[in-house]
């Protein structure tokens, strides 16, 4: 009988209980090899490697199936030109710009600061460092699902409402001011403080591309699987897509 389960439980019991009897069964063999020499200080050669031992049984064939499937997984990268607003909301606009597919960040323009001093001459200012830059990058998959069916964890995508912060002058008390300050609240036309933002908006597109390669794997594991195991039959997942838009 073919027992319906989600795929991410299905993942956690083949890497946690049935792959791992690989590792256990390879080290009780090897602790009790050097039981048998009375000391672990004695050198031991064991020769040429015979036929893997299992003390705890051998993993079952759906669990290797799965590994297999996993393994398999193409890498992935994040379309940013059609769902960086999906990843990020409002957020994007402390992004910029948006890239384009494979664009370095040093051919980004830097923000730049205009004002006149107290003698009416224009200052231009490249501010730096240069706002955050969203840099395509490609996502390992097979990685990213096999460590969090081993950990029995779900990918971190940061669900924190970042937060402003002034950058000190020169490590000082007041904030940095680009323009003039020509005394109390009165300061040159363009004048402004530039701000860190924590935690970094970069920080948590990272976050999100993890879980969301993390997850469209689970999606193709579960049509992948659906009729090739033995014993079980992964159902749809019980994890959204992007669940930071439904926390908003």
């Amino acid at each position: 009988m073919i027992e319906a389960i989600d795929i991410e439980q299905l993942l956690t019991w083949a890497y946690r209980e049935e792959l791992a009897k690989r590792e256990t069964s390879s080290a009780e063999a090897i602790w009790e090899k050097l039981a048998d020499y009375g000391s672990m200080a004695v050198r031991v050669d064991f020769g040429q490697r015979g036929p893997q031992r299992y003390d705890h049984g051998t993993p079952h064939p759906d669990a290797i199936a799965i590994e297999r499937e996993v393994a398999s997984l193409p890498d992935a990268v994040i379309d940013w030109q059609r769902e960086a607003y999906s990843v990020l909301g409002s957020t994007l606009a402390l992004v910029d710009p948006t890239p384009q597919q494979n664009a370095s960040a040093a051919s980004v323009r830097p923000t730049r600061a205009t004002w006149r001093n107290r003698s009416g001459q224009l200052v231009e200012v490249d501010l730096q460092p240069p706002r955050d830059v969203i840099a395509v990058r490609t996502l390992r998959t097979s990685a990213l699902v096999t460590m969090h069916a081993k950990m029995g964890t779900r990918p971190d995508w940061l669900d924190v409402q970042l937060t402003p912060h002034p950058v000190p002058a020169n490590n000082g008390p007041h904030p940095k001011l680009y323009g003039e300050c020509y005394g109390k609240l009165r300061y040159s036309v363009g004048a402004c403080c530039p701000l860190r933002w924590e935690p970094s908006p970069i920080a948590v597109v990272e976050a999100r591309s993890d879980y969301l390669a993390w997850w469209r794997g689970l999606r193709t594991l579960a049509i992948r699987l659906r009729y090739t195991l033995s014993e079980y039959s992964p159902t749809r997942l019980s994890a959204t897509e992007m669940p930071w838009n439904h926390s908003r």
